[in-house]
C-alpha cells in the first residue's frame, strides 16, 4: 500500500510535490512519536534538557537511528566526525517504485531535520542527502553547527 500511495502522489504532484509531502510526513512522524514515546527514551528528563547542545543533537540523532531501523530491511550507522554527523542508511529497497524510494529518503531526512530542530531549540542545521538510485544506501550529512 505504501508504494501505491506514493506512486499516486508522484503521478499527481510530480517529484517536488512528492518530496515535499514526504519530508513533511517525516517531520510529523518525529514530532508525534516524541509526544507519545518521549518519556520512554528519557528525552523529557531534566538531564536531557540541561545537557549541552551537541550532546542533545547526538542523542536525538540516536533516536532517529532507532526509528529508521524499525523500517523493514533498513540498517543504520551513526557517526560523529567532529565538524559534522553522518547517518548511513543501508537496505534501501531497489525493487520498489522510484517515487516510493524517493519518498522514504525524504521521510528519513524530514525526521532528521525535525530531531535537530527539537534538540537545538529551533536552530536550523544543514542536512545534505546523498542517495544513488541504483544503490541500496543513503547518507545524510549533518553540519554540527547551525546556519
Amino acid at each position: 500500500p505504501f508504494q501505491e500511495i506514493w506512486a499516486g502522489l508522484h503521478s499527481r504532484f510530480g517529484d517536488l510535490g512528492c518530496s515535499g509531502t514526504a519530508f513533511r510526513v517525516g517531520q510529523a512522524m518525529f514530532k508525534y512519536g516524541l509526544q507519545d514515546f518521549g518519556h520512554i527514551s528519557g528525552s523529557s528528563g531534566v538531564e536531557f534538557r540541561l545537557s549541552p547542545t551537541r550532546t542533545k543533537l547526538w542523542l536525538s540523532l540516536q533516536m532517529v537511528e532507532e526509528i529508521i531501523e524499525t523500517f523493514p530491511g533498513h540498517e543504520v550507522e551513526l557517526f560523529d566526525e567532529g565538524d559534522h554527523f553522518s547517518i548511513q542508511i543501508f537496505g534501501r529497497s531497489t525493487d520498489c517504485l522510484y517515487g516510493a524510494r524517493l519518498a522514504m529518503d525524504q521521510i528519513m531526512r524530514g525526521m532528521t531535520q525535525a530531531a535537530l530542530d527539537w534538540a537545538s531549540g529551533g536552530k536550523y542545521y544543514q542536512v545534505a542527502q546523498k542517495c544513488a538510485d541504483d544503490e541500496k544506501s543513503c547518507t545524510l550529512k549533518i553540519d554540527s553547527s547551525p546556519i
